[in-house]
């Protein structure tokens, strides 16, 4: 009579009774009903620090895909730069023979250069095709804009997927172009 009556109270205390085979699931279900506010508090501070990691590992992906792309961009406008500053240098004085270059002949020279020299490196070559495209098309120039930028979209087209800025920045300014 006394076990039974002391089961009763464990019972009633929520604490694991005697009579009953223990197992493991039996006793944590006993725990957590006589523990409810500190487990629910130690489930919620798991649950925030296994999301903060997730969360901070995502962001540090981010991140460090975003220093590699501003990497390559800042390297691309670095060669661009260059190459648009060679393209308007005049490295012999013999080769002008006194006349003066026009615009029209530079861009040419330009064009050419870009073919020659950036044949290996898609994202320069196409940027500046398009710029270049550019240049013509404020020159009224309009049929070789269109091959310069017709050419720097299928550069891109052919080296980054469809959601890329670069792209969308090609298809622009052929966009203009026709309009």
């Amino acid at each position: 009579a006394s076990d039974l009556a002391a089961d009763l109270r464990r019972h009633l205390n929520h604490e694991p009774v005697v009579a009953r085979p223990p197992s493991r699931l039996y006793k944590m279900q006993r725990f957590v009903r006589r523990h409810r506010l500190g487990t629910a508090a130690v489930i919620l501070i798991t649950i925030s620090v296994i999301a903060g990691g997730v969360a901070t590992s995502l962001a540090l992906v981010r991140a460090r895909r975003a220093e590699k792309a501003a990497r390559q961009e800042a390297a691309t406008a670095r060669q661009v730069t260059q190459f648009m500053r060679d393209l308007f240098k005049v490295s012999d004085p013999g080769e002008a023979r006194g006349a003066k270059l026009t615009a029209r002949e530079i861009l040419d020279r330009g064009a050419e250069r870009v073919d020659r020299e950036l044949a290996g490196q898609p994202a320069i070559q196409a940027r500046l095709l398009g710029t270049l495209g550019v240049v013509y098309m404020n020159l009224g120039e309009y049929d070789r804009a269109e091959q310069l930028m017709q050419r720097s979209v299928a550069i891109r087209r052919s080296v980054l997927s469809a959601d890329k800025p670069a792209l969308a920045e090609s298809l622009s300014q052929l966009a203009w172009l026709y309009y």
